[in-house]
């Protein structure tokens, strides 16, 4: 097995994160400080990707909108056929050539998997 140094993986601690200091708040949800030790090295581009507070908070409200319009999951088939229609509609945007993609209909769509995840735990577990 490829030790994770050489996998290009940083350990906790070696980016120098602070995991004394407070955690932000979304709504009733509590954050991890921001700490990328836990990402593959150069997984993601800088300046490319969202706050985890932003996403949870677009997650949070996509929740809301879609139980306010839609109300509960009746059954899990039913929680399980919404979360692969967004997932299906995410990879839709993933299979294009990277320049043709569209990073917001993307995070859109990746917030309402997040959020229709997130009904099924609330409307059937």
């Amino acid at each position: 097995m490829m030790a994770a140094r050489e996998r290009g993986v940083r350990r906790l601690g070696q980016t120098g994160c602070d995991s004394n200091r407070a955690w932000p708040k979304v709504g009733l949800i509590t954050l991890p400080p921001a700490c990328d030790s836990w990402l593959p090295a150069r997984a993601v581009p800088k300046g490319r990707h969202m706050k985890p507070e932003d996403a949870v908070e677009a997650i949070v409200l996509e929740y809301g909108r879609a139980t306010q319009l839609n109300g509960v999951f009746p059954n899990a088939h039913c929680g399980y056929a919404v979360i692969l229609e967004e997932l299906d509609e995410l990879w839709d945007q993933i299979r294009k050539k990277a320049r043709d993609r569209d990073p917001e209909e993307m995070r859109r769509e990746a917030a309402q998997i997040g959020a229709m995840a997130l009904r099924f735990m609330v409307d059937l577990l």
